[in-house]
């Protein structure tokens, strides 16, 4: 139980140090470290398996995101932050793609059909959600920025999901 807590309290710290040092200049800034921490914390006592190896992974991404040079003079162009926002998203992503293959190497068949029928229906889900924040800078420079940030968002809080929801 107290390696649980200490696991916890090391999440928290790294997730709250990253976001205040880091993050605090991206669009999608409307989350609060409490929302995070609270996903973080819904993962059920990550002591094995799976899960454990796949929630340090995502703190590893997180931490590797956190030290993104958003600060430096030509990230804080849009075209910087798009630059550094599509790195974020295609490592959220391939977490989420790693997290799945290896449910098709653990999942029972049936669970393994159900949950790719939810799967696609996420992708869906996702895309039609970064497309609508998008709409908000609709033909202005922002709304790139603002759909990959979406995304970025979207695909990080899954893999959280799927970790909590389909790993020991």
């Amino acid at each position: 139980m107290k390696k649980n807590i200490i696991i916890i309290v090391i999440l928290l710290a790294t997730l709250s140090t990253g976001v205040i040092a880091g993050r605090l200049t991206t669009p999608v800034k409307e989350k609060t470290v409490e929302k995070e921490v609270e996903k973080i914390v819904e993962v059920e006592s990550p002591t094995t398996g799976l899960a454990k190896k796949y929630l340090f992974k995502f703190i590893d991404i997180q931490e590797e995101i956190n030290d993104f040079p958003y600060h430096e003079e030509k990230y804080l162009t849009t075209a910087g932050m798009l630059q550094l926002g599509g790195q974020e998203y295609k490592m959220w992503d391939a977490l989420l793609n790693e997290i799945y293959d290896e449910f098709k190497n653990t999942l029972p068949t049936e669970t393994m059909d159900e949950l790719t029928s939810l799967q696609i229906q996420w992708i869906t889900d996702r895309d039609t959600e970064a497309e609508a924040a998008g709409k908000e800078a609709e033909g202005g420079s922002m709304q790139p920025l603002l759909v990959i940030s979406s995304k970025s968002q979207t695909t990080k809080e899954r893999c959280l999901e799927l970790i909590k929801d389909y790993m020991d």
